[in-house]
């Protein structure tokens, strides 16, 4: 296992070194049509001497402010002078301090005023990272230039205090960070997702999300500008002084990451005309007016309330799909607006299912409706519950309108002059809105017995002479 462990180990030793034995091969390219020039030169010199020993004596002379395609650039061989007219090739720059003085030119140079007096600081540093000792310069303010440099430096040690740190918003809402390691205001805006909007101001940065943000958002920031970003390049040749335009690989990055809650819940809330919650009312949810593409189908909980969630925050369309038996279902579409963060609130009322009831009084021998007004009827729901009580009118028939769903019986109240009062329970059931019941409750009429005795009007019953008082012959007529 350990002779394992050992051959992983010299396989990724040996690999890593091919890596980077790639990765900095220097591969010689004529510099032909690079133009390498002479901007300027600064009335400074200098003496010194390599950490070879060999003498660095440019006293009296002058520091070159040089350009490589017009890029500035800094001279790596103080001991000889720049020839623009020599034949260089150009291979990466591989000195054993390049990141130092990549560095350094960056925050000497880029990241200064850009004067003359920041140029030669710059060169002199550069020289001195080298290895380069100076015994005697003419540049007054070069101990000043070289500590503003030195401090500039130090940005490359840190990163803003909330690199890689993540912060939440609501969609609309706006946040501010601050670095408390003080560096953030020296850098530049890099990128950002889509739906967002930044603002720098110093070592602050303000954060604003909108509807289109993503859920997971980023904002990046670099403290290198992105065209000092690269590889350094040496331009080298036997005739004149090597110089180098120099880049930094590193742009020091730095990410913060937005966590947007961008969307909203909507609670439908389902109840009754008296007020009461409805559960098991299903409800489809759209984003468009002819609900098409529904979202989905969404339930009323024995609360009365449907809960969505994770809606965009724009208009949502509510169509009522199915209702319980009692209660009449309500197609209309309505609509609301989801609100980011937020539960808005749809309600919806629905009424009972109502129907109407008619009763006929009959004559149970007969057949046909008694014509009486004025005969009640009391109407109870199964559970016993007078719901009212109603009378016949002159054709006989008595109506009760607008009964809510359920199962209802009648009794005859009063009956009608020579009829029986029936005990006779009518049972029916509401159970389709708007639909009418028709009932009928037949009486039987009341019968007696006539009987007539003919009496002589002064004998009574005796007749008198001739007379008779039996066989007589009477016509009877309904009144």
């Amino acid at each position: 296992m350990l002779k394992l462990k050992n051959t992983i180990k010299r396989i990724s030793i040996l690999t890593c070194t091919f890596l980077m034995a790639i990765m900095n091969m220097s591969l010689p390219v004529h510099a032909e049509d690079d133009n390498i020039r002479i901007g300027k030169e600064i009335p400074y010199s200098y003496k010194g001497y390599n950490p070879d020993g060999s003498v660095v004596d440019a006293w009296g002379e002058t520091v070159s402010k040089i350009f490589v395609n017009g890029e500035i650039a800094f001279c790596v061989q103080p001991n000889k002078k720049l020839n623009i007219d020599a034949n260089f090739t150009k291979n990466h720059y591989t000195n054993e301090h390049r990141e130092l003085m990549e560095n350094i030119a960056y925050a000497g140079w880029h990241m200064s005023k850009k004067t003359d007096d920041d140029y030669v600081a710059t060169q002199f540093m550069i020289w001195e990272a080298m290895g380069l000792i100076f015994t005697s310069n003419s540049f007054d303010g070069y101990s000043a230039k070289k500590t503003e440099i030195i401090e500039r430096l130090q940005l490359f040690e840190k990163l803003p205090s909330f690199d890689k740190t993540s912060i939440t918003l609501n969609v609309g809402e706006s946040k501010t960070i601050t670095d408390t390691e003080g560096v953030f205001e020296n850098y530049e805006f890099t990128s950002k997702s889509d739906g967002l909007t930044v603002k720098k101001s110093g070592n602050k940065l303000t954060v604003t999300a909108s509807a289109n943000a993503p859920e997971n958002a980023k904002v990046k920031y670099q403290m290198v500008k992105q065209a000092c970003v690269g590889t350094s390049i040496l331009y080298a040749s036997d005739d004149s002084q090597n110089v180098v335009p120099f880049k930094v690989p590193d742009p020091h990055e730095t990410v913060i990451n937005i966590k947007v809650q961008k969307y909203g819940s909507l609670d439908i809330k389902k109840l009754n005309e008296d007020g009461d919650e409805v559960p098991n009312t299903k409800f489809k949810l759209s984003y468009n007016s002819d609900m098409s593409d529904p979202i989905g189908t969404f339930t009323t909980e024995d609360n009365g309330i449907a809960h969505a969630t994770k809606l965009n925050p724009q208009k949502v369309y509510v169509q009522e799909v199915s209702v319980p038996a009692p209660y009449v279902l309500d197609p209309t579409i309505g609509s609301i607006t989801i609100e980011p963060n937020k539960t808005v609130t749809f309600t919806r009322t629905n009424n009972f299912k109502t129907g109407n009831v008619e009763i006929k009084k009959l004559d149970k021998q007969s057949g046909k409706v008694v014509k009486k007004s004025g005969v009640t009827f009391d109407i109870f729901k199964a559970d016993d519950t007078l719901v009212g009580t109603i009378a016949t009118n002159n054709d006989g028939i008595a109506t009760m309108r607008n009964l809510r769903y359920g199962n209802y019986y009648a009794l005859e109240k009063t009956n009608p002059p020579k009829y029986f009062l029936s005990d006779e329970r009518i049972n029916f059931a509401i159970t389709e809105n708007d639909v009418t019941i028709q009932k009928s409750l037949s009486n039987n009429q009341k019968k007696g017995k006539i009987e007539l005795e003919k009496h002589d009007p002064e004998t009574g019953t005796r007749p008198q002479g001739d007379g008779v008082l039996d066989g007589a012959q009477y016509t009877l007529y309904a009144k």
